[in-house]
């Protein structure tokens, strides 16, 4: 569940850093392939742009997708919305990308009586654009998307921009096999296949600010993430409202997620144990 940040540590009342402008996703590491079996069996932490053809034609291998050579586990999409339903416990989308079928998407919270409003999920009606953020799920022969963030789409080029982000991802991950296969087999290995060759990062666009603070929550070892009072106190010349507004902005940019409460994130590339 992703949580809209409130409360005590912020001394002012400032909004969101910048504007909601979505991609960022070109360099996301997090495809190719592995050569121990150990390996392979780590899941891809980063947030891949793809598209519903991309899920629906991918392999499943140790609750991975793996499609064109490229390994997707948590993944951004951008579709319309075809149906909205909210229950109790979740809400549930079906999202069309024109590219294939309807998905099925689903977001949890908690959205009773006693859940504060600005922490209760909001339903988003039909006939809207929105980007997902999520992890892939297959569960008897049916693909979904478990959903920690849904929002529609302020700006439409973020559409195009999503489109070209899937190409961009498609063409580095044929360009590294052609690389490799040009390689000595005794040679090929992780350093040589996928995007951990390329050293990418997800870090286009961001300011400095923005910088530090992510790489903090990146260095962060468990799945309960880093407290956001502690990455402030790492970071004692940023201001106040500086920091909320680059932590508000690295959440909704879908770099960080809420993990145990609305106090601890944890990034979504970040380091895994």
């Amino acid at each position: 569940m992703v949580h809209t940040i409130h409360g005590g540590m912020w001394k002012d009342g400032a909004t969101a850093y910048g504007k909601d402008t979505g991609g960022g996703y070109i360099n996301s590491p997090g495809y190719g392939s592995t050569q121990q079996a150990s390996q392979q069996k780590a899941r891809v932490r980063s947030n891949i742009p793809c598209t519903v053809a991309q899920i629906m034609r991918a392999e499943v291998i140790d609750d991975a997708f793996v499609c064109d050579n490229i390994t997707y586990h948590q993944v951004t999409l951008v579709g319309i919305v075809r149906s909205a339903k909210e229950s109790a416990t979740n809400l549930a989308y079906e999202i069309d990308d024109m590219s294939g079928p309807l998905i099925e998407v689903r977001q949890f919270g908690d959205n009773d009586e006693n859940t504060p409003e600005a922490e209760r999920l909001s339903l988003i009606r039909e006939n809207i654009y929105v980007r997902v953020h999520g992890h892939l799920r297959s569960f008897g022969n049916k693909r979904s998307i478990i959903a920690f963030k849904v929002r529609a789409l302020a700006d439409m080029n973020e559409l195009t921009m999503h489109l070209l982000e899937v190409l961009c991802v498609r063409a580095r991950s044929k360009r590294s096999d052609q690389s490799s296969a040009m390689k000595p087999i005794s040679n090929m290995g992780l350093s040589h296949a996928g995007v951990t060759s390329m050293d990418m990062s997800s870090d286009a666009g961001l300011t400095m600010p923005q910088k530090q603070v992510l790489d903090i929550f990146r260095m962060c070892p468990n799945n309960e993430g880093y407290n956001i009072r502690m990455v402030h106190e790492k970071l004692p010349g940023m201001p106040d409202r500086v920091f909320k507004e680059v932590v508000e902005f690295l959440s909704n940019e879908g770099h960080i997620y809420s993990t145990i409460d609305d106090m601890h994130y944890k990034a979504i590339d970040g380091a895994s144990y």
